[in-house]
């Protein structure tokens, strides 16, 4: 569902109007690794404003949010990091094409809620395991070895 965001003529002020922002997902298939196994096709989540130009409907590419494989959308770590992304980048405001984008609270709210339909938020829980993993791995110097 499309979401309006105040624009204005710098990041900082909010000004009336604005126009449809939404997050979109770019599915891109991908050929087979080196051994020749099919890989999943990543997604993209971006960031678009629906626009009007020449009395026609356009979507103005904002920023990009993140990415995941549809393969690995279920892994743990892998949903830490594309929610962490997410995160990053919602935290501010865009310039694009001499147009600001702020992104407000109940916006985020939105793009998140249709974000977590594809790759679901990590619990507290996960993001621990996730990190908790991860250090792990930074203190031994690699994965376990596999026996």
């Amino acid at each position: 569902m499309p979401t309006t965001v105040h624009t204005g003529g710098d990041l900082s002020a909010l000004h009336a109007g604005g126009h449809a922002v939404y997050a979109r997902w770019k599915r891109r298939t991908r050929g087979p690794d080196r051994w020749g196994k099919e890989r999943g096709a990543v997604l993209d989540a971006v960031l678009v404003a629906s626009e009007r130009a020449d009395g026609r409907v356009r979507q103005r590419f904002i920023c990009h949010l993140g990415r995941v494989t549809e393969d690995e959308a279920d892994r743990d770590h892998i949903r830490v990091r594309f929610w962490r992304d997410v995160a990053s980048r919602l935290a501010g405001g865009y310039a694009v094409g001499g147009q600001a984008y702020i992104v407000t609270p109940e916006v985020r709210s939105r793009i998140e809620q249709a974000l977590a339909a594809r790759v679901p938020k990590p619990t507290p829980e996960e993001i621990a395991a996730a990190d908790a993993a991860g250090r792990a791995l930074w203190t031994t110097g690699g994965p376990p070895p596999v026996m």
